[in-house]
Protein backbone atom coordinates (compact mmCIF):
# COMPACT_ATOMS: atom_id res chain seq x y z
CA UNK A 1 0.00 0.00 0.00
CA UNK A 2 1.24 3.55 -1.10
CA UNK A 3 -1.22 5.13 1.83
CA UNK A 4 -2.76 4.48 4.72
CA UNK A 5 -4.06 5.34 8.32
CA UNK A 6 -3.67 3.67 11.35
CA UNK A 7 -5.14 4.20 14.76
CA UNK A 8 -3.48 3.75 17.34
CA UNK A 9 -4.47 4.53 21.33
CA UNK A 10 -2.67 6.71 24.69
CA UNK A 11 -4.06 4.08 26.37
CA UNK A 12 -1.22 1.88 25.12
CA UNK A 13 1.57 3.72 25.56
CA UNK A 14 1.14 6.51 22.55
CA UNK A 15 1.67 9.82 22.62
CA UNK A 16 2.80 12.46 19.73
CA UNK A 17 6.97 11.98 21.07
CA UNK A 18 6.84 8.25 20.49
CA UNK A 19 4.63 8.57 17.52
CA UNK A 20 7.19 10.94 15.92
CA UNK A 21 10.38 8.49 16.89
CA UNK A 22 8.27 5.50 15.03
CA UNK A 23 7.95 8.04 11.91
CA UNK A 24 11.56 9.52 11.88
CA UNK A 25 12.90 5.83 12.19
CA UNK A 26 11.50 4.73 8.84
CA UNK A 27 12.82 6.33 5.52
CA UNK A 28 9.91 4.87 3.68
CA UNK A 29 7.21 7.03 5.27
CA UNK A 30 7.20 10.14 2.89
CA UNK A 31 4.55 11.89 3.94
CA UNK A 32 2.49 11.79 7.82
CA UNK A 33 0.28 13.33 9.94
CA UNK A 34 -1.56 12.78 12.66
CA UNK A 35 -4.30 13.96 15.38
CA UNK A 36 -5.72 12.81 18.86
CA UNK A 37 -9.11 12.33 18.88
CA UNK A 38 -10.12 12.54 22.58
CA UNK A 39 -13.71 14.12 22.39
CA UNK A 40 -15.72 11.67 20.11
CA UNK A 41 -18.97 9.95 21.14
CA UNK A 42 -20.14 6.65 20.37
CA UNK A 43 -23.67 6.78 19.31
CA UNK A 44 -25.14 6.47 22.84
CA UNK A 45 -23.58 9.51 23.86
CA UNK A 46 -20.69 7.72 25.94
CA UNK A 47 -17.41 8.87 25.00
CA UNK A 48 -14.92 7.04 22.81
CA UNK A 49 -11.58 5.75 23.94
CA UNK A 50 -9.01 8.85 22.84
CA UNK A 51 -7.27 7.53 19.83
CA UNK A 52 -4.57 8.81 17.56
CA UNK A 53 -5.36 8.23 13.51
CA UNK A 54 -2.30 8.62 11.62
CA UNK A 55 -1.46 9.54 7.77
CA UNK A 56 1.18 7.97 6.34
CA UNK A 57 2.44 7.95 2.86
CA UNK A 58 5.16 6.00 1.23
CA UNK A 59 5.66 7.58 -1.59
CA UNK A 60 5.87 5.69 -4.71
CA UNK A 61 7.00 2.52 -2.70
CA UNK A 62 4.46 -0.01 -1.29
CA UNK A 63 4.53 -0.86 2.05
CA UNK A 64 2.82 -4.19 3.72
CA UNK A 65 0.44 -3.78 6.05
CA UNK A 66 1.88 -6.26 8.66
CA UNK A 67 5.19 -4.10 8.93
CA UNK A 68 3.34 -0.69 9.37
CA UNK A 69 1.35 -2.87 12.52
CA UNK A 70 4.55 -3.77 13.45
CA UNK A 71 6.44 -0.82 13.70
CA UNK A 72 3.17 0.64 15.79
CA UNK A 73 3.02 -2.49 17.99
CA UNK A 74 -0.70 -3.25 16.42
CA UNK A 75 -2.71 -5.48 14.95
CA UNK A 76 -3.04 -5.59 11.09
CA UNK A 77 -6.60 -4.97 11.34
CA UNK A 78 -5.90 -1.17 12.36
CA UNK A 79 -3.92 -0.64 9.45
CA UNK A 80 -6.57 0.83 7.12
CA UNK A 81 -5.92 1.01 3.05
CA UNK A 82 -6.56 5.06 1.43
CA UNK A 83 -7.79 4.06 -1.81
CA UNK A 84 -8.35 7.78 -3.26
CA UNK A 85 -4.66 7.75 -5.13
CA UNK A 86 -5.70 11.35 -6.43
CA UNK A 87 -7.13 13.52 -3.50
CA UNK A 88 -6.04 10.86 -0.42
CA UNK A 89 -4.14 12.78 1.60
CA UNK A 90 -7.00 15.52 1.26
CA UNK A 91 -9.80 12.97 2.50
CA UNK A 92 -8.04 11.81 5.42
CA UNK A 93 -6.93 14.71 6.66
CA UNK A 94 -10.71 16.47 6.31
CA UNK A 95 -11.93 12.81 7.89
CA UNK A 96 -9.27 13.85 10.73
CA UNK A 97 -10.41 16.98 11.69
CA UNK A 98 -14.25 15.81 11.34
CA UNK A 99 -14.76 18.05 8.01
CA UNK A 100 -17.59 16.81 5.98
Amino acid sequence: MKMCEIIIYPADGWSEEKIVDVVNARASIKEWAFILHNSDVEDNGEPKKPHYHCYLNFGSTNCAVEHIAKWFNTTPNMVQYIKAKKNGKYYAIRYFLHIG
